[in-house]
């Protein structure tokens, strides 16, 4: 992932952790995904920008990677360990999506992204205050952390002893290693009518349907999970 600003980077990534084979340690909460030829990429990508294609095959060797997203709680250990401070608590906001910021908040933001007016800069958002000042983590310990940066998310695996998955390996982990598939049950997001994972339902940024159950970001394991 490029850093072209750590805005970029820090409003809604989630992060899981991997480590090599050759890591006898640190192995609880994680799963082992076996390796072979993995095909990366869409030769007809939803969105160009995003440099998903051409589609190409990749020989990729096993490894371990956690079964979930890092979460609040684990996040909360790590700075309380290291007393570290995340890019967007250094700048002092990072983007919210505008159905997530309160009216108060609201009516002090005089600015948004030109090519996504949905995404408001918050003073006072960050890992602790999701959606700015007066929201907290508290009830929300489980839940995958946000807005931090590459290298925040750098900075965690470096203290947990692993690292960021690559490309292939991430995509490897999200098809089972079953080819042309987007995800290990198939290429719908629905399964028996069931949602599967945690995404927008409805017409984007207006109507929320919340048919996952979830009007944003979901808990760790808050869905169906698909072991290897």
């Amino acid at each position: 992932m490029v850093q072209q600003s750590a805005y970029n980077l820090s409003f809604l990534l989630t992060f899981s952790l991997l480590s090599t084979l050759a890591a006898e340690d640190g192995r609880s909460g994680m799963v082992l995904v076996k390796g072979g030829s993995t095909l990366v990429g869409l030769e007809h990508p939803i969105i160009p920008q995003d440099g998903e294609g051409p589609q190409r095959i990749i020989d990729v060797p096993s490894f371990f990677i956690d079964k979930t997203e890092v979460t609040n709680r684990q996040f909360a250990e790590f700075v309380k360990q290291t007393n570290y401070i995340t890019e967007a608590e250094k700048f002092g906001n990072s983007f919210v999506l505008q159905n997530f910021v309160s009216k108060e908040v609201d009516d002090q933001i005089k600015q948004s992204v030109a090519q996504a007016p949905w995404w408001l800069p918050v003073e006072g958002a960050s890992w602790r205050n999701p959606e700015g000042p007066g929201s907290t983590i508290k009830d929300r310990l489980e839940y995958p952390v946000i807005h931090v940066s590459w290298e925040d998310a750098s900075a965690f695996c470096k203290w947990a002893g692993k690292r960021l998955p690559f490309e292939a390996e991430w995509e490897r982990a999200c098809n089972a290693g079953k080819p042309n598939r987007l995800f290990p049950w198939g290429n719908r997001e629905l399964k028996d009518d069931k949602w599967m994972l945690n995404i927008w339902q409805g017409d984007f940024p207006v109507e929320n349907l919340e048919e996952d159950g979830f009007a944003g970001i979901a808990p760790c394991l808050g869905l169906a999970f698909y072991p290897f």
